[in-house]
């Protein structure tokens, strides 16, 4: 009984000290190129990726202008509380906000579908995921994926998702 406990005890251990490890840059920033819009796949545990760059506690994805980053950084489950931004050509950054579906599970969070006027040109992050396929070598690829436009847009925008996705999964021997 005391062996077990112990055993149990050091499980919860381990695996309590490798959650606070993994929360370490578990939050991200994601600069985007000024006037981006579509979608974006972040493609984890790449060895000839980019690795990110840790600003305030925070991975540092440097997304390029086809909307496709490959990084060295192992996946991140963690999809809350990111922040985005367009980086104009001299560096500066611009906030885009994250949209959340309408609705009341999220009645708290200042931009949702059905608190902004979607007929107007605004662009927002929005449908941010995580998701996985396996190529024909039996390698899981892990990435995430989130749209970048406006609203009255997200349907497109997702017909596009898929068509870059289909695209990718064909050329997925290229991923490690």
């Amino acid at each position: 009984m005391i062996r077990t406990a112990t055993v149990a005890f050091i499980f919860a251990l381990l695996f309590g000290y490798s959650c606070l490890f993994t929360q370490d840059a578990g939050e991200s920033i994601c600069l985007i190129p000024e006037g981006y819009e579509g979608p974006v796949f972040i493609i984890f545990g790449q060895k000839n990726g980019h690795p990110p760059k840790i600003e305030d506690g925070r991975r540092v994805y440097v997304i390029p202008d086809d909307g496709v980053l490959k990084t060295t950084a192992e996946v991140n489950f963690r999809i809350d509380n990111n922040k985005f931004y367009y980086v104009s050509p001299d560096g500066k950054r611009r906030r885009i906000e994250y949209l959340f579906p309408g609705g009341k599970a999220w009645v708290d969070k200042p931009y949702t579908e059905d608190k902004i006027d979607i007929s107007k040109d605004e662009v927002y992050v929005f449908s941010d995921l995580m998701g996985g396929v396996t190529n024909t070598m039996g390698k899981e690829v892990r990435f995430r994926q989130f749209l970048v436009g406006k609203p009255k847009e997200k349907l497109q925008l997702h017909m596009e998702s898929e068509r870059k996705i289909s695209l990718l999964t064909g050329a997925l021997d290229d991923f490690e």
